[in-house]
């Protein structure tokens, strides 16, 4: 058993160190403030109750009966590690501040703006504190995320946060989660974030405004124009996290916000499935294979509770070998990602392209048939190195029950043609296994 909070950090505008961001917000560890030192920074990391966490992961319980087995982060299959022990973070994760500009549907935030001590916009100093303890203490941090149950961008300082770190730890990853509905250059300027996530769930303010109560999808747009002109600076990557939920997920809509997200010129638009309360049931973790992607820079993901368990596939040999031969194909697949999630789901995605048009591409698992697809995914990248395969879609998204668990699997595609003869055939062997913090946030 395992859990995130040993390899992360989670600190709140007033200083307390939470469990995690999540149903652990409810177990507080400790404290930090401006008089924070390496010796009471260590006392905290080591205190009695990182000591119970501890002790129950690796004896294979839960610290925190009726806590953790609601926590997105817990990992019952995943085997216990102690990164922190070793001096090792793979993320802070920081916020600047409680309040928020938005009343978001089945948000905390007014709530805890009431009941929680304040206060509510951390003093840079306390983060300074934190960060000169652990770099005294020789502690490796690879990234910092700005977010809570607040807006970052509230903060009148902001861009403090994000010098200070730069500062103690010039290679750490600053990634900033925030819902867009503020000014660019007021709020983040010049500050050197690697990544900004806007919270954008929707094109339309019908459909937008729904879940984000006051908010206005024309800022959330702005704000990512304005932080795609900003890579003329060297940064950042802006991605869109689109949640999806039933009143946001009409294909009319999710086509349209593509287009925009094309117009726009963002890194990447994130379609993600959750379990919240108004969640898609047009598509879930079962279905989401089935929603329209025609951009390259389209994908999706999922709340991390989707991820407790999943077995990621690694190819036994090389999908690239032979590339030779392969260039001299009338045909060209490919395999990109393979999943097995909880219940022995199986999702993968891959590419498929020949000079006659592919009308249809049956799957195995050996020799048990799972099922069939069609390329619906435009694929820019794909055409770049293949370029007599242009303007057709090449992508394509499976989903298939699998029976039993599977620590290996040998699968096969078989290409056809519109008079259902067989244009070419691709076999690929996995293996699977447990991967640690792979869910994105």
């Amino acid at each position: 058993m395992n859990c995130e909070i040993l390899h992360t950090l989670y600190i709140k505008s007033n200083g307390e160190v939470l469990c995690n961001d999540d149903f652990g917000e409810r177990i507080l560890l400790g404290r930090v403030s401006s008089e924070t030192t390496a010796a009471s920074l260590d006392e905290l990391l080591n205190n009695e109750a990182y000591g119970h966490i501890r002790s129950s992961l690796a004896a294979g319980r839960v610290p925190w009966e009726g806590v953790c087995e609601e926590c997105a982060f817990l990992r019952s299959e995943e085997p216990f590690a102690d990164p922190l022990a070793e001096k090792r973070l793979s993320k802070l994760q920081l916020e600047p501040s409680l309040l928020c500009n938005l009343d978001c549907r089945c948000c905390s935030n007014d709530l805890q703006i009431t009941t929680r001590e304040q206060p509510h916009l951390m003093e840079p100093a306390t983060y300074e504190a934190v960060l000169s303890a652990l770099r005294n203490r020789g502690y490796r941090l690879d990234s910092v995320e700005y977010c809570g149950q607040g807006e970052p961008l509230m903060h009148p300082r902001f861009a403090e946060f994000v010098q200070l770190t730069k500062r103690y730890y010039p290679q750490a990853w600053q990634r900033l989660i925030t819902n867009g509905n503020v000014s660019y250059e007021r709020t983040v300027g010049a500050a050197p974030l690697d990544e900004v996530m806007v919270a954008g769930d929707g094109l339309y303010q019908e459909s937008y405004a729904q879940y984000r109560v006051k908010g206005r999808v024309e800022k959330v747009l702005r704000f990512m124009g304005d932080g795609v002109a900003a890579k003329e600076r060297g940064r950042p990557l802006v991605i869109w996290k689109y949640i999806l939920f039933e009143f946001n997920d009409s294909k009319e809509e999710l086509l349209a916000a593509q287009e925009r997200a094309r117009e726009l010129g963002v890194d990447t638009l994130v379609f993600v499935v959750t379990h919240s309360q108004y969640h898609s049931q047009r598509y879930t973790m079962e279905s989401i294979a089935s929603l329209p992607i025609v951009q390259a820079n389209v994908t999706t993901n999922a709340h991390p509770s989707f991820f407790d368990g999943v077995l990621y596939g690694s190819p036994q040999r090389s999908l690239i070998a032979g590339l030779g031969e392969k260039l001299r194909r009338r045909w060209q697949a490919r395999i990109d990602e393979v999943m097995i999630m909880p219940g022995e789901l199986l999702q993968l995605r891959g590419w498929a392209a020949a000079e006659t048009e592919i009308a249809l591409i049956r799957l195995y698992a050996g020799d048990a048939y799972l099922g069939e697809t069609l390329p619906t995914d435009l694929r820019p990248d794909v055409e770049a190195v293949y370029p007599r395969f242009r303007h057709q879609p090449l992508g394509f998204r499976f989903s298939a029950q699998l029976e039993g668990v599977v620590e290996k699997i040998s699968l096969t595609l078989h290409l056809y043609d519109h008079q259902q003869e067989e244009i070419g055939r691709l076999s690929a062997p996995f293996v699977f296994a447990l991967e640690q913090g792979a869910a994105p946030d």
